[in-house]
């Protein structure tokens, strides 16, 4: 049975329902499994641990079921209250879990679910559920207090692993939020993010003070331990949300952790919340940057990212710049991918402006890089392929430049097939 995972194409999505009888003291788990073109069951080794609502202990051994029919029932016994689930622990099995759950279940987790990958991920849809709640609601005022109060458990309960401690700290991406959306709302998500950002930096300002200063040493940059690099993970982490406040006080924070930085991590960072932030240095540092690191090509292609990525209002802008910079050469695939692809695969707020001037820039580099590069130009067509996912206006603009490709005379296979393929 366990073949089948090899001859039947998709992830398979399980389901997941539970029931409790405070009477009997039973819960029982039902699963049911499903994917495209399904004909017969997979085995899918389901991992899980049943936790005390009070006191986050497990109730039972963890425990592997397996889960091989279409639809199956497992029993547990002299459970004394409605126990929170941990599913598919140690990510047991590739599969995608379909599972109706409270944002304060996702809260209990993140405190306590003592698998490091689900309660990451608990963490991950909590702060997931806040965000788009925000976006649909078109409520930019306030941030749901559950979140609030786990960042607050989370920001005073001690945790050894640093690296591990600045993942729990980090909320989804915009690109990811986006990929959660039916039709995205990309400026919605940003403002949204950027508001659940600011709102903890205010909130834990002194908790983020505290966690940087004491993990911020430059005398052991050198040092690549573990346990140096998690030092070096958090304290960065917490510099990115301290940098949400604007204040004086940070921009100097900030400012420092540029200047006196001894190796890539620390200066990057530092330069990566000036460059995204509006720093009132951003100018200078970036000047000063590049003339320290103009003549290692892999560095300088980090100085345009940071730049084509940032939500600043004058990004366009600066990407239409850059575009003429002396460093910058369309026949240099990585230097073509840290401008052009990174606006238009990483800041998803600009690339999709309304007015449709991102889509129109991509379709003229595009144009460019065939008669230089078909297999670089074509790479660059993916962004526009996703056109079903945004609103209707977008879609116009998208489809417009994409079919402009097709009709333009001597195009190359690669860049015609891409496009052409994605409009029908």
């Amino acid at each position: 049975q366990f073949r089948r995972w090899y001859s039947q194409a998709g992830t398979p999505t399980v389901t997941v329902k539970s029931d409790y009888n405070s009477t009997t003291k039973v819960f029982s788990l039902k699963l049911s499994q499903n994917y495209k073109n399904q004909t017969e069951p997979l085995l899918v080794p389901i991992k899980i641990g049943l936790l005390n609502s009070e006191t986050g202990a497990d109730y039972l051994p963890e425990t592997l079921l397996q889960f091989n029919e279409m639809e199956q029932t497992f029993i547990f016994e002299s459970i004394e209250s409605t126990p929170i689930i941990s599913i598919l622990r140690g990510f047991s099995a590739p599969v995608n879990i379909e599972m109706s759950r409270s944002l304060d279940e996702l809260a209990f987790l993140s405190q306590y679910d003592n698998d490091s990958f689900n309660r990451w991920d608990a963490g991950q849809q909590l702060a997931e559920h806040v965000i788009l709640d925000i976006v649909k609601s078109g409520n930019f005022s306030s941030v749901n207090p559950i979140l609030l109060a786990t960042f607050e458990k989370l920001l005073t309960k001690p945790i050894n692993d640093l690296a591990y401690f600045s993942l729990l700290l980090t909320l989804p991406s915009e690109n990811y939020l986006a990929e959660r959306m039916t039709v995205v709302d990309f400026e919605g998500i940003h403002l949204a993010r950027e508001l659940v950002l600011k709102t903890l930096a205010q909130r834990f300002e002194s908790e983020f003070i505290a966690i940087y200063d004491i993990n911020h040493n430059e005398e052991e940059s050198q040092n690549f331990s573990p346990e140096a690099i998690g030092r070096r993970r958090v304290k960065n982490t917490c510099l990115a949300f301290l940098s949400k406040l604007n204040s004086p006080e940070n921009y100097t924070l900030t400012h420092s952790q540029l200047v006196c930085a001894t190796n890539m991590t620390n200066q990057m960072a530092a330069l990566s919340v000036i460059v995204h932030n509006n720093h009132p240095a951003k100018d200078t540092c970036l000047a000063q940057f590049y003339a320290q690191w103009e003549n290692e090509p892999l560095v300088i292609d980090k100085w345009f990212s940071l730049q084509a990525s940032s939500p600043a209002a004058d990004t366009f802008e600066t990407v239409k710049k850059l575009r003429s910079h002396v460093a910058f050469d369309l026949k240099n695939p990585n230097r073509v991918r840290s401008l052009i692809g990174a606006f238009s695969q990483n800041n998803p707020v600009h690339f999709h402006a309304a007015n449709g001037q991102g889509y129109a820039f991509l379709a003229d580099a595009i144009l460019e890089l065939n008669a230089i590069n078909p297999q670089v130009a074509s790479r660059m067509v993916t962004p526009l392929t996703a056109w079903r996912r945004v609103d209707e206006k977008r879609q116009i603009l998208m489809k417009r430049q994409l079919q402009r490709i097709i009709d333009t005379k001597d195009i190359s296979n690669d860049v015609y097939e891409l496009a052409s393929k994605s409009l029908n």
